[in-house]
């Protein structure tokens, strides 16, 4: 019997390919494109060379492949991504496994040897090249990182590159699929098909579909959001995955926890639409432009996307709990903006603010203090052109040094989460006023003793009868965050030297919570 190799497969810069623009249908054909190499034709390849399958999700991919058709099975896997793409490479690695070795023998050993090789390689990559100019060279009306070689007439004249025509292409064959799933004209063959999947399921829980569409452009979410013209953008990644794979002892395991983490995102996207993404009048109030392994990036109406983000953590925890045993956690960062603002730049602070939850949770756990169960939610709701980086944002505006002043508490766990959504629902439903926290937040950027001066203010200003219960919810609100029940510092509360506020993060979120009244 001959020797066998291990081989493990990485998709290079995903993120460059699928949001090389920030136009909705580039982006999902990109996805779409992605996800079939990674789960249809990567597989099928791998039958071809006597390849058997570890997983095959989420970018990447891991296969058992007899010595004699290893290279040639990488060669066919790398040559259907440049085929397919045309801008987009996968990395490979392999290591040898000793004679008679079986899905239940130890795999850390070569499990850890494959991870290193693969980084290796991946590190070589040369980066991206510009291209030479010249005045008879046209590059991609809609990239602008590639020549164009294609004419298209709709919906507009364009000169497109191969890569970016090709996923509009394959964005326009998902669109005529949705309709045959949406009209049950199309045969449920939906194993690998994420949006015939996703619909066809739910389609069987009842969500309604007839005469509706994904969203057209990022406008089309906007005109569902309340406020209108704004959208949501969620980023959500896997907390420690590589520290959970230092924990598997055999590929038996290594195909279970890639099978369940995988469906737990997916079924976590899955309850959270069922659960707060009601369809409108003709779209979907969602659209998924990336979505397998632990990784997900989805765009939302605004209102909604709270609620989502906290939905899809706690499902995920949940079912990774009964399917592994172990319970992990999602970290995800939100990014709230106009449908204007560029879609890159929101993409980027979305990660930034995934960045800095994962971040933190490190700093917490390390410090002692309790473990998150279900992961941190970060969030920037972008008001501003100065809202461009998450972390000159934090370090600018959210926190003063000088001072040991903190005007915020994110990243947030999910209790904590959800008491600000009471709160504000609460203070809507007794029709506070507004313009008051208008000024609330105009004494948290004061300095810290005269901010303290205006919040004492502030508190003051509602001792009328028809204010008592609003001044009680804010008192409450301040307790909830702080240590002690005792602060004379309002709007802040003392931790060793330090000041914070949670107020900002409740005026930021206020507009972007629905009450029920405003759901019906």
């Amino acid at each position: 019997m001959g020797k066998k190799l291990l081989i493990s497969f990485d998709t290079d810069r995903i993120k460059e390919y699928i949001f090389a623009t920030g136009k909705l249908r580039e982006i999902r054909g990109a996805s779409a494109i992605l996800d079939e190499l990674n789960r249809s034709d990567m597989v099928e390849k791998s039958c071809e060379f006597q390849a058997e399958k570890i997983y095959a999700n989420g970018g990447s991919g891991m296969f058992t492949v007899p010595e004699t058709s290893a290279a040639a099975f990488i060669r066919a896997v790398e040559k259907e991504y440049r085929l397919r793409t045309q801008t987009c490479s996968i990395t490979s690695a392999l290591t040898e496994l000793p004679p008679g070795f079986t899905d239940q023998d130890a795999i850390q050993p070569y499990l850890q040897t494959l991870m290193y090789r693969l980084r290796l390689k991946k590190d070589e990559n040369p980066p991206h090249q510009p291209l030479l100019t010249h005045p008879f060279l046209r590059t991609c009306d809609s990239c602008g990182g590639q020549y164009a070689s294609q004419n298209v007439k709709h919906p507009e004249p364009e000169l497109l590159c191969g890569s970016c025509k090709n996923k509009r292409d394959k964005n326009k064959e998902v669109q005529a699929d949705i309709k045959g799933v949406i009209n049950r004209k199309l045969e449920e063959n939906v194993e690998n098909e994420l949006w015939h999947r996703l619909l066809s399921n739910l389609g069987n829980e009842g969500y309604e579909m007839k005469g509706k569409d994904r969203p057209e452009v990022f406008s089309d979410l906007g005109e569902m959001s309340n406020p209108e013209n704004y959208m949501a953008l969620i980023y959500a990644d896997g907390d420690s995955m590589g520290k959970a794979l230092e924990n598997l002892q055999n590929l038996e395991e290594v195909k279970q926890f890639s099978e369940v983490v995988d469906n737990a995102i997916y079924q976590s996207v899955h309850e959270a639409i069922l659960t707060y993404l009601e369809p409108g009048d003709k779209y979907f109030p969602f659209d998924i432009l990336m979505l397998g392994g632990d990784d997900l990036v989805m765009v939302t109406t605004a209102q909604k996307a709270i609620e989502v983000s906290m939905k899809i953590t706690q499902k995920f925890s949940e079912l990774t709990q009964k399917g592994l045993g172990e319970r992990l956690t999602l970290s995800v960062g939100i990014a709230i903006a106009h449908t204007n603002f560029p879609f890159s730049r929101l993409l980027n602070l979305a990660d930034q603010a995934l960045k800095f939850a994962k971040k933190e949770a490190v700093i917490r756990k390390r410090y002692g203090q309790e473990i998150e169960t279900e992961g941190l939610i970060n969030f920037i709701v972008v008001n501003n052109s100065n809202s461009l980086d998450f972390d000159s944002y934090y370090e600018q505006i959210l926190s003063d040094d000088d001072q040991n002043v903190y005007r915020t508490r994110r990243p947030y766990n999910l209790a904590d989460l959800q008491y600000i959504l009471e709160t504000i629902r609460c203070l809507k439903k007794e029709n506070f006023p507004r313009g008051k926290l208008k000024g609330l937040r105009d004494a948290i950027f004061q300095s810290r003793n005269q901010s303290i001066l205006e919040g004492v203010a502030f508190l003051s200003s509602l001792s009328g009868t028809e204010h008592k219960k609003h001044r009680q919810t804010f008192r409450d609100y301040l307790a909830h965050f702080a240590s002690s029940s005792f602060f004379p510092f309002f709007p802040w509360f003392k931790e060793g030297e330090d000041y914070y506020s949670p107020f900002l993060d409740l005026i930021e979120f206020y507009d972007f919570i629905e009450t029920q009244n405003e759901v019906e």
